[in-house]
């Protein structure tokens, strides 16, 4: 993992297959959920993978998982 590429902005819409992808979802029931095709799914999380720096599907939720972990405990710490 390249802690370069973790520091790439993911879109609204990756960031939304992001959490599909967290959930198990495959491609085609994320593309079914958000109603696009099962090629631009596919794309999404192929870029995904590639800002993550990561080869699998399974290291991109766990990254993302991780991401959320920490942003949800750095909010928690906000007054």
């Amino acid at each position: 993992m390249n802690d370069d590429n973790l520091n790439k902005e993911l879109t609204k819409r990756e960031d939304e297959v992001l959490d599909y992808i967290i959930e198990g979802l495959n491609n085609k029931e994320i593309a079914e959920k958000l109603t696009i095709t099962h090629h631009t799914s596919k794309a999404h999380v192929s870029s995904i993978l590639h800002k993550f720096g990561v080869k699998s599907r399974t290291a991109a939720a766990r990254i993302g998982l991780e991401m959320r972990n920490s942003t949800h405990h750095q909010d928690s710490k906000q007054p």
